[in-house]
């Protein structure tokens, strides 16, 4: 089972991820973000492993285009209508009520929701590079009927209680199953 390790914001969640054999790291660049690019490379060079994507959304053209300048991302999360004709990497976007965010993506997320909408409605998956996010033990648990349907998983980093502190009781039971 692959996993993506979805907004990352801190070194902390970097080396967890990394340190669990996360297959990608997806990197939170988001106009909220408190990450700058200089962060992200400084990240990238403390882990091994995993590819590397940024998540753009809310971000124009031009300052997508000056990160990627900096820092060759394997990925990108990007809105709807953004082009980037000389980017080779893959494309990464979110299904969610139907709708899918970038139908030009190369790896399609689901919520945890809409997989199961799917699954109950047996309707045809629209992405061959199938990955479902999954928030808890128990969610990863109940994809047991449809876990033969999809790439992997997608967890979430999350805020530290200060710099280098961190609980990951949730993450860890997630990791102990998958890699059991």
């Amino acid at each position: 089972m692959k996993i993506i390790a979805n907004g990352v914001t801190n070194l902390t969640d970097a080396r967890y991820f990394a340190a669990m054999g996360v297959d990608w790291i997806g990197f939170d660049m988001g106009t909220d973000s408190p990450l700058s690019i200089e962060h992200v490379i400084a990240f990238s060079d403390w882990v091994e492993g995993p590819l590397f994507y940024l998540d753009v959304r809310g971000r124009p053209e031009e300052q997508i285009a000056e990160m990627l300048g900096s820092f060759q991302a394997d990925g990108l999360r990007t809105e709807e209508g953004v082009s980037l004709p000389h980017y080779a990497g893959k494309i990464i976007s979110v299904r969610q009520n139907s709708d899918i965010v970038n139908d030009h993506a190369d790896i399609l997320i689901y919520s945890f929701e809409e997989w199961q909408q799917i699954i109950s409605n047996n309707e045809a998956i629209v992405a061959e590079d199938a990955w479902v996010a999954v928030d808890n033990a128990n969610e990863y648990r109940s994809l047991n009927t449809s876990i033969d349907r999809i790439m992997g998983i997608v967890v979430s980093g999350g805020d530290e209680e200060k710099t280098g502190l961190k609980p990951y009781d949730d993450l860890d039971e997630i990791m102990e199953l998958v890699n059991g």
